[in-house]
């Protein structure tokens, strides 16, 4: 269906009565309406037949068919890859990628590898009821350190800070467009936030602290944008956090021991950064912990012995950094099956149980054996 090209009116909720309210004088409306009110009635519906309404329009309908007439022009959505419905007369719900609940409130947008292209609206931070925002971008993200490549169609511009008015937002993923600028500290307002995925931008400077309030945060992903300074001790605050990844940006400082304290953390992958001092011993309490990045920094010292707790650490990853001295007899038994420390000062104690170990790992990149005696 060919896009319509004016928004449409909104279609009659309820009787002319009902609209009216109670009488100001305290008259109580008739219980046969007069020739005046049926011919109001009559115009009413007059205009849901050539508006091409099937039935009542839920309350707030108009709002959002006006922000998503909004985005939809904003990103250019008549190059779109799939466009079905947008701007007809029919439901939002039947828009492409548009979500409703119960009530007719528009909940999510999936519009991921769709050729969206341009800069995103304030206006998006009016759809209150969002819970679900999918606008990634459409080709595979492939970085290089802090520098995507440029996607066909992409978002373009800055994160509009109004962002920050979706309250009831659980996702957000943008990941692999052209997004530039800061990322606005308005997005820490977002406290029901679950998943927020940057990867792949140009996003530059600090990584906001106020996100240590994102208590609800299980999955952060800001790798492969050019965002610099130190990583935010408050995260420390986020216990619900699974996935922390920040690699292959241009971060600076120590990794905070703060880190420590998430005790349901799955991976933490700082990667390609310019990370410096020493891998914090605090690390060794994350005891769900499956993977850690943190090759191609510039870290020190030595490998902490606490790293042998991780009873669940499969991905260990040191190499091309400066750490230095044997490894720890701790991380005997540790079910790795990737173990990369090559390119370091570190070096393989050479009795025979720490070398059976190294054996057993299934992708090894080693370093050599410390000197015997």
């Amino acid at each position: 269906m060919k896009p319509f090209t004016t928004i449409p009116p909104r279609c009659p909720r309820r009787s002319v009565t009902q609209a009216r309210g109670p009488d100001p004088r305290g008259i109580r409306p008739a219980t046969h309406p007069g020739r005046a009110a049926w011919l109001v009635r009559g115009l009413l519906a007059a205009v849901a037949l050539s508006s091409g309404c099937d039935g009542p329009t839920e309350p707030g309908e108009l709002d959002a068919r006006r922000v998503l007439t909004v985005l939809y022009r904003e990103l250019d959505g008549p190059n779109w890859h799939n466009n079905d419905k947008w701007l007809t007369r029919a439901p939002v719900s039947k828009w492409y990628g548009v979500e409703v609940d119960a009530d007719g409130n528009v909940i999510g947008l999936r519009l991921s590898k769709n050729g969206l292209s341009g800069e995103l609206p304030a206006e998006l931070g009016s759809l209150r009821t969002l819970k679900f925002l999918w606008m990634d971008g459409d080709d595979p993200v492939i970085t290089l350190h802090g520098r995507p490549h440029e996607a066909r169609r992409a978002l373009t511009g800055s994160l509009p800070p109004e962002l920050g008015n979706l309250r009831f937002l659980r996702v957000l993923s943008l990941k692999g467009n052209r997004l530039r600028g800061t990322i606005p500290p308005e997005i820490a307002n977002i406290r029901t936030l679950q998943v927020l995925n940057l990867e792949g931008n140009g996003l530059e400077g600090a990584i906001p602290p106020e996100f240590g309030k994102l208590y609800s945060l299980r999955h952060l992903n800001l790798k492969g944008n050019n965002l610099e300074g130190a990583i935010p001790p408050e995260f420390g605050s986020l216990v619900s956090l699974r996935s922390l990844n920040m690699g292959r940006n241009a971060l600076t400082g120590a990794i905070p021991a703060q880190l420590g304290k998430l005790h349901r953390l799955d991976v933490l992958d700082l990667i390609w950064n310019d990370l410096t001092g020493a891998i914090p011993r605090e690390l060794g309490k994350l005891e769900k912990l499956n993977e850690l990045d943190l090759a191609l920094n510039d870290l020190t010292g030595p490998v902490p012995p606490e790293l042998g707790n991780l009873q669940k650490l499969q991905h260990l990853r040191l190499q091309y950094n400066r750490l230095s001295g044997p490894l720890p007899r701790e991380l005997i038994g540790l079910p790795l099956v990737q173990f990369y420390w090559a390119s370091t000062d570190l070096c393989a104690p050479p009795d025979h149980d720490f070398q059976q170990w190294l054996e057993w790992i299934y992708t090894h990149h080693r370093g050599p054996d410390c000197p015997s005696g």
